[in-house]
């Protein structure tokens, strides 16, 4: 299992209640699982992640290989 969790907040209200490293709405801490073998932080907002090119590039290699390079 993998985990892309995005770190730039667009909505300021939410980030003060939220860890320091969050997309506006989820912590990146949130993400870190029990059996995740791969977890990756990136610089986009919660709603846009999915389009964000190294987001694409993350699961394409590990929907591939089942892993990914830094």
């Amino acid at each position: 299992m993998a985990v892309i969790m995005g770190t730039r907040p667009k909505i300021p209200f939410f980030q003060s209640l939220l860890d320091s490293s969050n997309d506006g709405i989820v912590s990146t801490e949130k993400g870190r699982l029990p059996g995740v073998t791969r977890f990756a932080e990136v610089d986009s907002d919660h709603t846009f992640i999915q389009m964000h090119p190294e987001t694409i590039r993350l699961a394409r290699d590990f929907l591939r290989s089942g892993s990914w390079n830094p």
